[in-house]
């Protein structure tokens, strides 16, 4: 799928109907700085009426390309922590102004005095309340575009940092496709195709406006090939390319038959998380004394866990291991992890 998608970005987006992806030009990705809290422009610190609250303005002003956002025109970006309005409350107690700790009342405050100002700011500092650019902002990308002469904005965020739908980067997750059959019919002067990767999976593939601005691919699930309408499709040509060779299968079935030997390990720190966890214990029968144990690995293998307190407790096959030992009781488990308790004497 690489030649299809060359020069494309693929991004995920999770629906109540499974994942659908959009492609959108490479090129024409920008990334952007979000703001947030309180933003206060050069010379108005002194005037909190014309503080500008991030939650209040639209997302075309509160994402901002990186290229066009000049931090030189703020005088500061400040963190809206719970404790803000009771901090500043604080500050003005001492020249007998109330703002009753809301911040939507700070902001209705025309000019403060000089002396406040210099305690508010030695507050911001003392209190790491300033946003400093750019290791406290968050930044997401964005592809910007015309329809119809109407501009348009999809926010991508593949980090997953401010809420939008559209998240995971999966451009390189498609590159490693092959394209195995592709087949097109025109819907309203556009193509639209079905395509079928060598890993048999089935995608849509059509534009996602009239102008072919971006497209959309979206997977044809087992349910859905059943009654897809195929006949509505032309094979297309595409050009043969050696596919890569298969991994061969692993064989599970010899890790679980009764006969394969096994090395078990306990560790008692383990065994207290997992059981707090899972509410699940494993014995094994060693030497016919039934043993708890937390990690088994095959004859001859190295162990991947690192618990300080690991211990090997014994050898023998996978027959004799139990993953949970129904005849354990929770007293059993409890007397195990602490010990035996004398009843109090009356």
């Amino acid at each position: 799928m690489k030649i299809w998608l060359d020069g494309k970005r693929i991004f995920e987006e999770e629906t109540d109907y499974g994942s659908k992806y959009y492609v959108f030009p490479q090129d024409k990705m920008q990334k952007n700085v979000t703001l947030h809290g309180y933003i206060v422009k050069k010379g108005e610190f002194n005037q909190p009426c014309k503080w500008i609250c991030a939650d209040d303005l639209p997302k075309t002003e509160s994402i901002i390309p990186v290229k066009d956002f000049d931090y030189s025109q703020y005088d500061c970006f400040i963190f809206d922590d719970y404790t803000l309005g009771k901090d500043i409350q604080k500050v003005l107690f001492s020249y007998n102004i109330d703002i009753h700790q809301d911040l939507k009342e700070f902001l209705k405050l025309e000019v403060l005095p000089e002396e406040v100002v210099k305690e508010l700011k030695i507050l911001f500092e003392e209190k790491e309340y300033y946003n400093k650019y750019p290791e406290d902002f968050l930044f997401c990308e964005s592809y910007d575009y015309k329809c119809n002469e109407i501009e348009k904005r999809f926010i991508v965020d593949p980090d997953d940092n401010i809420g939008v739908s559209i998240t995971y980067d999966q451009t390189d997750w498609f590159g490693r496709q092959y394209l195995v059959e592709v087949y097109a019919k025109e819907v309203h002067s556009q193509t639209h195709y079905v395509l079928k990767n060598d890993w048999d999976y089935w995608y849509k593939y059509y534009p996602g406006d009239s102008n072919e601005n971006y497209w959309i691919i979206e997977e044809i699930d087992e349910e859905q090939m059943e009654n897809f309408s195929f006949e509505e499709y032309q094979p297309v040509e595409i050009e043969k390319r050696d596919l890569p060779e298969k991994a061969p299968e692993i064989d599970l079935s010899k890790y679980f038959a009764p006969d394969t030997v096994y090395d078990f390990y306990y560790s008692e720190k383990m065994f207290i998380m997992r059981y707090n966890l899972e509410q699940k214990v494993a014995t094994v029968n060693i030497n016919e004394i039934r043993e708890f144990y937390t990690e088994m690995v095959r004859e001859g293998e190295e162990l991947t866990s690192n618990w300080d307190d690991m211990k090997h407790i014994g050898r023998t096959t996978y027959g004799e291991a139990d993953i949970q030992q129904p005849n354990l009781t929770r007293k059993d488990i409890l007397e195990h992890m602490f010990g035996k308790r004398d009843l109090l004497q009356p």
